[in-house]
This record gives C-alpha cells, structure tokens and sequence, in this order.
C-alpha cells in the first residue's frame, strides 16, 4: 500500500516565511513473526518531513512556484525563528521529561532500560504487558497510519487557537482533547489538518515545546515531539532526552528525519542510546547512510535489539556490505560473530527483508563458512552452522534456483562445506561445558548443539529445572520425553509448583506476566503431557480449576488428546463445571462439546 500526500504550511511571523512540504508514506506490506509465536505481521511505515530553507528557486508545490529563503537572524538548527514567551503551567504532576532525565546515566542512556514511566496504566492482573514502545512499533509496522479524522480536526484547531492565544483554559482544553496513548491513530490526519489551516510556525513550535517538555502523559508529550519536528525542533536535546526512552524514541527520529537536512548524527547518536523498538526504528531510517562509521557500527552491533534480530540483519547485511567485510583474509573475532548472528536471522526470516531478498547471500554463506575452517571456535559459530546446512535441505528451493543468484551446485557445496564442519572434534567438550554453564544463552546454544550431535542434555535440563522451577527449560525437557522421562516431569511439576496457588478457581485472565509465572509454568507440562495419556490427570484436574485461561484451554487440549477413555471421574465434575459457569465464553462452549463428548456410551 502507497500513500503519499502533500501539504504546505506557510507561517508568516513579521515577514519571515516558511515552506513546509509533508510527504507521508506507508509502504509494502512484509512477513513477520515473534521470538516465541511467529504470528506478527509487519508493515513499515517511515514518515519524511523536508525543511526547505536556503537559496531555493524554480520550485513547484502546491502552486507555489518559488520559494524565499529565511532571512538571517536568531535561528535554531533549522532555521526556524521562535518567540520567546512563558506559557501558563497546567499540571501538578512532574513531566515524563524530568522524570526521564533523573533516570538518564552518564552516556545518555537509561540506567534502567525497562524503567516504568509514571503514566503507565494499571496492568490488567494477568493481562499482557509490553515492553516501551511496542505498541507504536508494532502499529508502526503492522497496522499502517491513523485514520481518525474527526479527532484530527479537532485537535488541530485546539492547537491552532492555543497557538494564536495560549491562555490556561485553552492551553487545558487542548491537553485534555489530546491526552490519550493511542496518538498513531490520529497524528498523521493531524498533521494534515494543521497543515491546511496554516497557523504561525513559530507560534506551533512553542506549543510543541510545552506539550514534549511539560506533558506528565505520554500522549500529548508525544504529539509535542511530533508538533517540534514539523516546525523545525529548535530543542535538539529535549529530543535526544525523551528518545531515550523506547516509549518515545520513534517520535524523536520521526521528528529529526522531519527536521534536519541531515538527521544521520542525531539518529545515531539516539540509535546509540535504546536498545529495543527505538533502535529499530533508529536504524530502519539509517539504512540509506553512506557514513563509513554509521555503516560499521550496524554491521558490527546496530543490529542487535531487544525484540527481533530479525527486523535488522537485512540493512545490516547490504548497508554494512557484508560481503565486502568477509572477502577480508583475516577478519576479526567481532565480525565474525555479527556475521554468524546475521545469517541466522535471515534464515529465519520473518518481519521484514530475508535471505531471499539478498543477492550477495551465495557469497557471503560460502565465505563465512571458508573462514570457520581455521576460526569455527564457540557454540554461536555451530549454531550458525547447522542453520546454514539445514537451510541448504530446506525444500522450498524450486524458487530460489529459479529467480535468485543461487545454482543447484553453489547450493549443494554450501551444504557440503557446513556438513564437514559440523563434524569437527572440538564440538562435543563445548558442547558438554556449555551444558554445565550458567550462562543462559551459552547453555541454550549448548543444548540445541547436543541435540544435533546426537548428546543427551536430559540431566542438565532436569538440575537446571530444580534450581529454577519458574523458569527453568521444561520446553526443552519436554521434546522427545518418553513414558518415562513424562513421569518424571510430571513429579518435578507435582513437587515444585504451587498446585494450590494455582487452582483457585476460573476466571477472566489470560495468565500471563510475573504474578501468573506457576500457571506459565505448568503451562509447558500441559502441552507434554498430551502425547501420554493417563499421566498428569491430577495436573490436568487442577489446571481446570486455573484463573488462567491458557491453563484451562491447555487442560481441555490434553483431555481432548487423550480422550474419554483415559478421563478420571474428577474431569468429569470440572468439565460440568466449566460448562455451567465459566467466565469465558469459549472456554465454557468448549468444555460443553468435551463433557457432551465424553457422557456419550
């Protein structure tokens, strides 16, 4: 889907003269999936703002066809002039801002990443939560632009009588219309509303500085960062401060790309500063950059993220030219390693450009795999091993030996090359220290390794499951159990959970989040124990009697799996049960279809 529209906002403010051109778009829609579901599905939507400002001539917009330029004078980084006035103060609560930078550290960083700001809305108990800025990256990439036109011209002529006359009441009137989390439903409408009625620059600047550094809510604060970047954002670092934290770092680099001829420095410097949905976003924006420095630094590390590897390996890939950096004889540990992480997140695909959109991918698997021969030397490097080889006997290639620069020969030598290292003798004693390390990541590489080298990481799992119950791997303890290993999962769950903490009854409740981890838990023995009928009936009993809705639908799967036959006379009773009151409405019909089921001779 294309959508581009254009619009010219003139300020005049004593003469001086501004020339805006809005250009908005959201383009093509991509696969996407999450770390744990692979159900998301991603449209990215970039928004770029132009400040013409200079010696500008023989231009065509909107029937406008020359522009002045802005006469010299008190400027900020654009150009654009301010009044300075004091405008009336609102609220008795501390702004977002404050609160942001008392958290900030030394290198301008959060000293808390995951610090709830003071707006945060109560969690629903056993609701979903979110990381900072999840919502707006996933509506950003998933849902496309807001269509709330009707709010939209509300608040534009809220903003533009504040702007003209900012008393309290105004000034009040248009903080309370715009106090809401869900500004990307409205704030492109918005804009395209401000932008046909035409008001002062200067004056909408001001209101923007008042919104982003006054706000005690994250929602006006964020349609002040997007009101500045329109306007010019004289107030650099009150932008760098707030996209400190993920919550509102989209609508900072939003605001720089808007504002700056060249919002490269800015938008590395803020990439710099988040490690989450922010840095996607920073970094999304620099994958046109030309800058030796930018490049490198997404190569080496800008690609890395807190939510998916996989929304950047791509630009880290072509932007980085990573196949350049591996035709080096010698490259060092560092690029090694970012290599590894890359191809394994473009093998796996998901919310935006994979392997099969990167030409260079026959080249730069055989070169990095020419380089494991005398540097193949951690658990990351086998990982990324096995994935090559396994995307080598992958069944879907009809398409790529047809329409890509893969051959049937580079493919079979690629797969070949993996195949001979992944025989390498140095690979089981890592594999056996990496089981015995407390290291998450390096025991989970560890475990994944056995498997394919055919060691049993049973034991360890097991240890790791007593010292950690909550989150320790019962997943992994759970693939391929067989009748005995089931019976002892189902003792370790017996023992090591709170049963009665768990079965207090049905209720509204998805389950999820840190007061529901012994429901998350028993989750995973739920999902095992359906290819074992008859052990874990009591676990399946009280799982009906679970608050958590996941809980009681994993309990009717496990039922439904096993079938009547193997049902004690306690399922019977809380199958009645759930059918006759249930809060849920699914729940309760399903539970409904399994007892009718189950009471037929």
């Amino acid at each position: 889907m294309l959508i581009q529209t254009q619009h010219l906002i003139r300020g005049l403010d004593h003469h001086r003269q501004l020339v805006v051109i809005l250009t908005t778009r959201d383009t093509g829609a991509v696969r996407g999936r999450t770390h744990l579901d692979h159900q998301n599905r991603c449209v990215r939507q970039r928004r770029d703002l132009h400040l013409l400002n200079g010696a500008l001539d023989a231009v065509q917009v909107a029937g406008i066809s020359q522009i002045s330029p802005l006469p010299a004078g008190r400027r900020g980084h654009t150009g654009l002039m301010v009044r300075e006035r004091a405008l009336p103060s609102i609220h008795d609560r501390a702004p977002l801002l404050a609160f942001i930078r008392d958290h900030l550290g030394a290198a301008g960083r959060l000293d808390d990443p995951a610090v709830t700001l003071p707006d945060e809305a109560p969690r629903t108990p056993g609701g979903p939560s979110f990381m900072a800025g999840a919502l707006d990256g996933v509506m950003g990439h998933h849902g496309g632009s807001g269509t709330d036109a009707e709010r939209a011209s509300e608040i534009a002529e809220r903003i533009v009588r504040a702007a003209a006359k900012p008393t309290r009441r105004r000034l009040r009137k248009l903080y309370e219309a715009m106090n809401t989390d869900d500004v990307l439903g409205f704030i492109d409408p918005l804009i395209e509303a401000l932008a046909a009625k035409r008001p002062s620059t200067a004056a909408v600047a001001q209101i923007g500085t008042w919104l982003a550094s006054t706000s005690p809510d994250r929602g006006p604060a964020k349609i002040g960062i997007a009101l500045l970047g329109i306007t010019g954002a004289p107030d650099g670092e009150l932008l760098h401060d707030l996209g400190a934290h993920e919550e509102f770092t989209l609508f900072a680099a939003v605001a720089f790309g808007n504002s700056r001829s060249d919002p490269e420095p800015d938008l590395f410097t803020l990439a710099r500063r988040v490690d989450g949905w922010g840095r996607i976003q920073c970094v999304e924006r620099l994958r046109d950059s030309t800058d030796p420095a930018i490049a490198q630094w997404i190569l080496r590390e800008g690609f890395r993220n807190s939510v998916m590897n996989e929304y950047l390996a791509y630009i880290a890939a072509t932007t980085g030219d990573l196949a350049t950096a591996l035709n080096e004889p010698n490259p060092d540990r560092e690029l090694l390693t970012a290599a590894g992480d890359i191809i394994d997140a473009l093998i796996m695909g998901g919310p935006a450009e994979d392997i099969d959109n990167y030409p260079a991918a026959p080249d730069v698997l055989a070169r990095w795999l020419a380089h494991m021969d005398d540097h193949a030397e951690t658990l990351g490097d086998f990982i990324t091993i096995r994935t090559t080889r396994n995307f080598c006997d992958r069944d879907d290639w009809d398409h790529r030996l047809t329409n890509s620069t893969w051959t049937p020969d580079t493919r079979d030598t690629i797969r070949d090359h993996a195949n001979a290292l992944l025989e390498h003798p140095r690979w089981p004693q890592l594999v056996h220290a990496g089981l015995d390390s407390t290291d998450r990541v390096e025991f989970w590489q560890a475990e994944q390794a056995a498997r394919t080298l055919g060691i049993d990481p049973f034991d360890q799992l097991l240890a790791r499951i007593d010292t950690d119950p909550l989150d320790g791997p019962w997943f992994q303890a759970w693939q391929d159990a067989d009748t005995d290993r089931a019976h002892i999962l189902v003792d370790r769950a017996t023992q090591l959970l709170d049963l009665d903490a768990i079965a207090t009854g049905p209720a509204k409740t998805t389950g999820m989040g840190p007061g529901y981890k012994p429901h998350m838990t028993l989750g995973w023995t739920l999902q095992g124990i359906r290819d074992h009928p008859g052990i874990g009936a009591d676990l399946i009993s009280v799982a009906l009697q679970s608050p958590s809705i996941q809980n009681r639908n994993g309990a009717l799967n496990a039922l439904e799996a096993w079938g009547p036959g193997h049902w004690t006379d306690d399922h019977h009773h809380h199958l009645r049960g759930l059918e006759a009151s249930d809060p849920d409405d699914k729940v309760r019909a399903r539970a409904g279809e399994l007892f009718s089921d189950g009471s037929q001779p």
